[in-house]
């Protein structure tokens, strides 16, 4: 498939993820969303590998980045969703815990619950995975997100592997948050990351004001804080009334439908850019080539010269009728090269030289070929 073509339903696909995250209530529908946010991230890295493959726009290669990492934000708020809510339910006593004693706080017997996390559809590795990334968003705020936002920042694709380094326990964000300036508070770092978002100033003037001493430190803090408001803001339509939950659908509709105009609308101004600029110029120069021979025509015989000559080697002419009908034909089809361009003039149609302009003529050729193939129909039936 054309990486621009493939392109075009890769926000479609992060729209349906997220909506089926703020849908989900039980684990298997989060599970469920996590598959679809997985299933969009695999989309747009082969689509972003073609596109590269193929040498397409950077405008083409920048956006299946984007929707790569707002797939793995999906996915790493899903991986939250599993880890509390399968503690949560082995506080409830519905799953059992390892060891020998039930997590719930009742005295119910550990032997006595034979759910385990199998029957609920989920791996022992995949709530492992879920608890690390949840654990390492409530230590750091917004980590999955500031992770995949420097790498887009830094023109390189977000991939799981950095997520994974980014909340690892033993990983370099971990250790960088336990070695840092103990004068860089997370109190700190949330008040300026308020000063700029809420009270609009600019980092230079809020790292000037809270004394952070560094502008990077700074918009890290502002990430983590957008991220935590994002976390937080989730709305879960269950709880909605009725007239509530259908304005969100329709809200969640108009979004999606001018997300995907937009995005349209973005592919199809650099395919016209890219056929105004590299196209077209090419065509017309090959054009004009093509109109300076025939310009060049000078003419060998006048036309009344050459009407005589053909005559005679006409094959109903005394000759031997073999000889006269090669002669004949191998003048005839050197007519072009020997008459004048003034007395048997080349026609050509104008050369579109817009992309409007060959727009307009392939519609005109096609309404011709429509109105052709009515004319047979009908003589046909006549």
């Amino acid at each position: 498939m054309n990486p621009i073509t493939k392109a075009e339903s890769l926000p479609h696909l992060i729209e349906i993820a997220a909506a089926a995250l703020a849908k989900a209530t039980t684990a298997g529908e989060v599970l469920d969303a996590k598959a679809q946010a997985d299933f969009a991230y695999t989309q747009a890295k082969t689509a972003a590998h073609f596109a590269k493959v193929k040498g397409a726009h950077d405008t083409i290669i920048a956006a299946c980045r984007k929707v790569m990492g707002d797939a793995l934000v999906i996915e790493a708020r899903a991986q939250c969703r599993l880890a509390d809510e399968y503690d949560a339910a082995q506080e409830r006593g519905d799953v059992k815990a390892h060891g020998n004693k039930s997590k719930k706080k009742s005295d119910i017997p550990n032997e006595n619950i034979t759910t385990t996390v199998e029957d609920i559809g989920l791996t022992s590795k995949q709530v492992h995975e879920a608890r690390i990334v949840r654990d390492a968003e409530k230590a750091n705020p917004g980590i999955v997100r500031v992770t995949v936002e420097e790498k887009l920042k830094a023109n390189e694709e977000p991939t799981r592997a950095d997520v994974k380094r980014a909340v690892s326990p033993k990983g370099p964000k971990s250790a960088q948050h336990k070695h840092r300036n103990p004068e860089i508070t997370p109190e700190k770092e949330q008040a300026l990351a308020k000063a700029v978002l809420d009270q609009g100033k600019t980092l230079e003037e809020a790292v000037a004001e809270f004394g952070l001493g560094s502008v990077q430190i700074a918009k890290v803090a502002v990430a983590k804080e957008r991220g935590r408001r994002e976390t937080q803001a989730e709305i879960d339509p269950a709880t909605l009334s009725l007239s509530a939950q259908e304005k969100l659908e329709s809200a969640i509709r108009q979004e999606k439908r001018k997300l995907a105009a937009e995005f349209h609308q973005a592919v199809n101004d650099e395919i016209k850019r890219a056929i105004d600029e590299t196209v077209l110029p090419q065509y017309i120069k090959e054009m004009a080539d093509a109109r300076q021979v025939v310009e060049s025509r000078k003419g060998v015989f006048s036309r009344e010269d050459y009407k005589l000559v053909l005559s005679c080697l006409h094959p109903d002419n005394s000759a031997s009728a073999g000889r006269r009908g090669q002669a004949f034909n191998k003048f005839k089809s050197r007519e072009i090269s020997l008459c004048k361009e003034s007395e048997m003039p080349t026609t050509a149609p104008p050369i579109p030289r817009t992309y409007t302009e060959m727009m307009k003529r392939r519609a005109e050729v096609q309404a011709a070929r429509r109105a052709n193939r009515s004319n047979h129909n009908v003589q046909r039936r006549a």
